[in-house]
């Protein structure tokens, strides 16, 4: 006897939604822990991109070194990471083998909050700290000064927080700047005598180092 129509709706219906539950848990946990481009688990270097992606340093310098060494749906994955110059190195804290905010002492990904980090510095903690602890757009672990573009938010789940991401990378192109906030390749112009421009080609000064100070995690 074969299987009924509404038998087989209910089976339909119940793979859609366990796969809709695997989605959400694989949002909630598994982009915290695993590398975006590779699905490998994340581990020190670790580096994001303009959307807020996290991968893992090697994965990306693999492909920027030779592209062929993934497979085409992973090349269109990171189409838009031409250079390191598209991707920020992470500053991050672990405790018990977890990413944590060295701040509040929450796992990365949990407590149903939005975690971020600053492009200058690579400070990764709990965006209410930006708020709650420091309110004069400094850092709350390094006191470097931040602006809006600045703030990046890890692993978005909403349409608003990716358009945001989104529009933050088209001003800053208009500024020729790249989401690390270097500037953008540009044809050297040559000087009168014929001689290349030698300006800095990121055209950037280095950060000053300050006192890093981290507060205890409870």
């Amino acid at each position: 006897m074969g299987v009924s129509r509404k038998e087989l709706v209910k089976t339909i219906a119940s793979k859609e939604t366990l796969s809709k539950i695997e989605t959400k848990e694989y949002n909630q946990t598994g982009r915290w822990k695993t590398c975006h481009l590779s699905n490998e688990s994340l581990k020190e270097p670790i580096v994001s991109d303009y959307r807020g992606n996290l991968y893992n340093k090697e994965k990306i310098l693999e492909y920027l070194l030779d592209p062929s060494s993934l497979s085409d749906k992973q090349r269109s994955l990171i189409s838009y990471i031409n250079s390191t110059k598209d991707v920020v190195n992470l500053s991050l804290y672990q405790k018990n083998d977890e990413f944590v905010c060295p701040i509040t002492g929450y796992v990365l990904g949990s407590n149903g909050i939005k975690y971020v980090y600053l492009v200058k510095c690579h400070h990764v903690f709990a965006e209410k700290c930006l708020k709650e602890i420091n309110t004069e757009s400094k850092c709350p672990l390094c006191n470097e000064t931040y602006e809006v573009h600045d703030v990046v938010i890890i692993n978005p789940i909403t349409e608003s927080d990716t358009r945001k991401l989104e529009k933050r990378l088209q001003d800053l192109k208009k500024l020729n700047l790249s989401h690390s906030l270097q500037k953008l390749n540009k044809k050297r112009k040559k000087g009168k005598d014929n001689t290349p421009n030698t300006e800095d080609p990121n055209g950037l000064k280095k950060l000053k180092s300050s006192n890093l100070s981290i507060p205890t995690v409870k």
